[in-house]
């Protein structure tokens, strides 16, 4: 979370976390400056103020990059509020449906690499057995209406 501002002629030039380390020709600018607010002052460098309004986490979101206004010598920090998107129960089942065909997709090439390998007998046909009973599984979920996608489980292979 960005803490300093770096100002010259009353414009943001940058923000930072920390201190720098060097600074103007200032070796350990951090350790010189950090608490001597004067130093800060004459190298640019000003805390941030925060203004972060009030909203509702469930309904907005705050926007992940601030933009800075310079008021008086101060930093302030401005985050917009925007609604959240509304995801509708169709936008869910194309959701749950494009990783259906994924998850084929996935299977399909795990089962065309195991069949190479048996034909050079490195593997055997119980491997491309359990990964037709999990093609299998995928294929057979039905995912078509929202009381589907609600009592859906997806199949998972754990015999690697």
């Amino acid at each position: 979370m960005t803490v300093y501002a770096n100002l010259v002629n009353g414009e943001v030039k940058g923000v930072y976390d920390l201190i720098p380390k060097f600074w103007n020709g200032i070796n350990n600018f951090d350790i010189v400056a950090k608490n001597n607010e004067e130093t800060m002052k004459e190298n640019g460098f000003v805390k941030i103020v925060r203004h972060n309004p009030e909203y509702n986490s469930e309904t907005h979101n705050l926007s992940e990059f601030p933009t800075y206004t310079v008021v008086d010598g101060e930093v302030i920090e401005h985050r917009e509020v925007s609604l959240k998107p509304v995801v509708t129960d169709e936008m869910r089942i194309n959701q749950a449906q494009q990783r259906k065909e994924f998850m084929l997709k996935n299977v399909g090439e795990r089962i065309t690499r195991a069949e190479k390998l048996v034909e050079k007998g490195i593997s055997q046909h119980e491997d491309i057995n359990k990964l037709n009973s999990f093609k299998t599984a995928i294929t057979n979920l039905s995912i078509s209406t929202i009381e589907d996608l609600n009592n859906l489980t997806w199949p998972v292979f754990t015999d690697y």
